[in-house]
């Protein structure tokens, strides 16, 4: 536990440089790895593992509620250097976090008895099997949620950063000296779960031996009403998470009911791109997260919209490069990646594409949502749009145009789930002039001729997609004005 509060620095450059690194390291490294498991035990197999993922993630939805939210309440306590109200917290969180380890334990045991076999008739035993181990996986990531909250309260993200690093070399060694003799995607998903027992580990070693914080709560006794008030602000944060969860898992396993494994695969894939892209930008936004705790919790409103509005442009013109490049590039690096393993698999990925650049355009939203706690406002959206997904991909056939649906079904609910947070956020932190909101209008349109052109661009050469990609960042940069490219110089020149 902490015993006296240090001074809080928003260190931006040290938490975005170590994140980056690992980041880096998994995106290259990462990728070669499973372009090699991918090709060693086929898409079907890999979709086996995707499956149990899938399947496994909306059990333990819970644990998305833990980590963000004890994060930012640890913040308050952190900042107002109330060194009790800390240890109480992180005693609570604690307890929090181990009961939903136990009803994740009871629900993975259950889900394996009386369900995973009939979720589909072929390849069930090898799923029975991985999807304990990927059981297994979770459990130990949700374990390592308190010491995650510590490092984002302490703002010493960078020791998250180097124990992801830790666990992924951890990872490599035992691919190339087991997987390499055993090729199967069970010998994979124990490698997964030796790497999460890494992490954890390094975790709470940096906690303790780096931080000097320690790791195991002391017990001190707490009032029931305290523990109402954060499962209360967890839950809030729970029903914000789990629209991410259902959008991103429950049509993995319609897909794989319905379209079969390869298919599966090729979602798993997408996937895999999604959490390249979310891997890509944590970095800023491991960073950001403490800035806007920090700014919230000292009350400082001016800064807090200043940071939104600069990384609202940001992000809008990250997406917009993220949907150009896979629009681009998909069918020239995904035969060099995976060889001839699925020949649709391309088509598919352009597609998902709009699904993922929707995502990092609302980043900023959602993180002002979660500071401000004003998550009950769009919950019921979000499920909603999540189910009327789930209906769109259950009431169509497999067809020639399974991608296109797919795809679709996916997006568009997405967005408008997005859109409504953005205008609520806009309207909590009181932007009332078109000036904020023409330019990410201007953004979308640029995107929507982006998207819209995929069979346009096909036909052009390396050299003339590379010049069109150097247009497109021509148009979007613009919307920055002096003001914010001079406040994006001091954020990242020093600390504030």
């Amino acid at each position: 536990m902490i015993e006296k509060p240090a001074p809080l620095r928003t260190s931006f450059i040290r938490n975005f440089g170590y994140s980056a690194i690992a980041r880096v390291v998994q995106m290259i490294f990462g990728f070669l790895i499973i372009g090699y498991v991918v090709k060693s035990v086929g898409i079907e197999k890999w979709g086996i593992l995707t499956v149990s993922v899938s399947l496994v993630n909306i059990i333990s939805v819970l644990q998305s509620s833990i980590s963000g939210a004890a994060g930012k309440k640890l913040t308050d306590y952190y900042v107002k250097n109330d060194i009790e109200g800390f240890n109480r917290h992180y005693l609570a969180t604690t307890y929090l976090t181990l009961i939903v380890c136990a009803i994740v334990l009871l629900m993975v045991v259950a889900c394996e008895i009386f369900f995973i076999f009939s979720l589909m008739s072929e390849g069930s035993e090898e799923l029975g099997i991985v999807f304990l181990l990927t059981g297994m996986n979770v459990l130990l990531q949700i374990l390592a949620l308190p010491g995650l909250a510590i490092l984002q309260a302490t703002n010493k993200i960078e020791f998250q950063a180097k124990s992801v690093i830790f666990g992924f070399i951890i990872r490599i060694l035992l691919v190339f000296s087991i997987f390499v003799f055993s090729k199967t995607i069970i010998v994979y998903s124990v490698i997964l779960v030796l790497e999460s027992l890494a992490v954890t580990l390094a975790i709470y070693f940096s906690i303790g031996i780096k931080i000097r914080i320690k790791p195991i709560p002391t017990i001190v006794p707490i009032d029931k009403t305290y523990y109402v008030g954060v499962i209360k602000f967890n839950s809030l944060n729970f029903l914000h998470n789990l629209n991410y969860v259902l959008f991103l898992q429950i049509p993995m396993l319609i897909i794989a009911r319905k379209y079969g494994l390869v298919y599966s695969g090729y979602y798993g894939i997408g996937l895999q791109f999604y959490s390249l892209v979310r891997g890509m930008i944590s970095p800023v936004t491991s960073a950001l997260a403490p800035l806007f705790n920090f700014f919230r919790s000292a009350g400082d409103e001016k800064r807090l919209k200043g940071i939104y509005q600069l990384s609202s442009k940001l992000f809008s013109i990250s997406a917009l490069l993220i949907l150009t490049l896979f629009q681009f590039f998909a069918a020239d690096l995904l035969p060099l990646w995976l060889g001839d393993q699925a020949p649709e698999l391309a088509i598919f990925v352009v597609k998902y594409s709009w699904f993922i650049s929707i995502g990092v355009f609302f980043v900023p939203s959602a993180f002002i949502l979660v500071t401000l706690e004003k998550l009950k406002e769009t919950s019921l959206m979000g499920f909603s749009m999540a189910m009327l997904a789930a209906f769109i991909l259950l009431l169509f056939k497999p067809t020639d145009y399974a991608i296109l649906v797919i795809a679709l079904a996916m997006s568009i609910p997405f967005f408008v789930y997005n859109l409504q947070k953005f205008i609520i956020t806009i309207r909590i932190l009181g932007f009332k002039s078109w000036e904020f909101v023409l330019p990410f209008v201007y953004i979308l349109s640029v995107s929507l001729i982006v998207a819209c052109s995929e069979g346009f661009f096909n036909g052009f050469t390396f050299f003339n997609k590379i010049l069109t990609l150097f247009v497109v960042i021509l148009l979007s940069v613009v919307i920055i004005n002096r003001e914010e490219w001079k406040s994006l110089k001091q954020l990242i020149l020093r600390s504030s």
